[in-house]
């Protein structure tokens, strides 16, 4: 199954951020998802929920002008999915360019996305999903 949820989340990030069409998310997403950001992200707040996830996937890439969200790498075991990330922006308002790495633990059951946890680095990531390089 864990390939399988490689896709899934593969065919998220391609929909959401990289322009592939609006995203079925009620397909493979929960309605009780969580979404937890990184520490010093702008918004701290665990978002819940599909509309909750809607916020998380609008919010951060409509800060930006010319946004543009990479899947570099995937590991999976078993429930889990780790994507490295590469992320290359404009600031909307300040026109500061952003080119940073980060990444993203999902968490599946039966196909659909019950937890996504965003982590500064890949190591951070692999280290909560009990993974190694």
């Amino acid at each position: 199954m864990s390939q399988e949820n490689v896709e899934i989340v593969r065919g998220l990030y391609a929909e959401i951020w990289g322009g592939g069409g609006p995203p079925d998310l009620a397909s493979r997403v929960d309605g009780q998802v969580e979404v937890i950001p990184f520490p010093d992200f702008p918004e701290q707040t665990v978002l819940f929920g599909l509309a909750g996830f809607e916020r998380w996937t609008k919010r951060w890439s409509g800060m930006f002008a010319d946004y543009d969200l990479q899947p570099e790498r995937f590991w999976e075991e078993g429930d889990l999915v780790v994507a490295a990330l590469h992320e290359r922006a404009t600031g909307a308002r300040s026109g500061v360019p952003v080119d940073q790495h980060y990444a993203h633990v999902w968490t599946l059951r039966q196909g659909r996305v019950v937890r996504v946890q965003v982590f500064r680095s890949r190591d951070e990531a692999l280290e909560a999903a009990g993974l190694s390089e």
